[in-house]
C-alpha cells in the first residue's frame, strides 16, 4: 500500500500488515508468474474524491472507461503535483510551463503512483 505495508507469504503463512482494502487506494503487486487477479464488490462512483497527501501514494483509477491522463488528472494539475507514474514507468509531469503526458490513456483497473508537493483532492475528469 502507500504506507509500504505488505501482504506477503512468510513460510507457509500469509501475513496481512495492510489490514482492510481501501477502494480508492492503488496497490503494488509483485507476482512470481502470470496469474489473474480479480476483485469483487460494489462499483465506486468514479467521481468520488480522493484526498492526496504530501509525498508518494498509490491511487486506484475509478472510471470504467479509458481516459487521456491529462483529462483524468485535470483536478490536480497544479504546482502541488510533482508527477504521476503508471505501472509501465510512463510519467505525466510538468516540463517548463507545460504538462507532458507520457502515460497516454488511463486504463480501468490500473493504479497510479502520485508524488505530491502539497495536498490535493483528485476527482477524475474534472477541472
Amino acid at each position: 500500500n502507500s504506507q509500504g505495508q505488505t501482504l506477503q507469504k512468510i513460510g507457509p503463512n500469509w501475513v496481512n500488515n495492510i489490514g482492510n482494502w481501501i477502494p480508492t487506494e492503488g496497490y503494488l503487486i509483485k507476482m512470481q508468474g502470470n496469474e489473474r487477479f480479480s476483485i469483487q464488490g460494489q462499483i465506486i462512483n468514479p467521481q468520488s474524491p480522493i484526498n492526496l497527501e504530501i509525498g508518494f501514494q498509490f491511487v486506484a483509477y475509478l472510471p470504467e472507461v479509458s481516459m487521456d491522463a491529462l483529462d483524468a488528472f485535470s483536478s490536480i494539475l497544479t504546482d502541488n503535483l510533482d508527477f504521476i507514474r503508471n505501472s509501465n514507468g510512463n510519467v505525466l509531469r510538468k516540463i517548463g510551463p507545460n504538462w507532458v503526458n507520457g502515460i497516454g490513456d488511463c486504463i480501468p483497473g490500473e493504479g497510479y503512483l502520485i508524488k505530491m508537493n502539497g495536498t490535493g483532492i483528485l476527482v477524475y475528469g474534472t477541472n
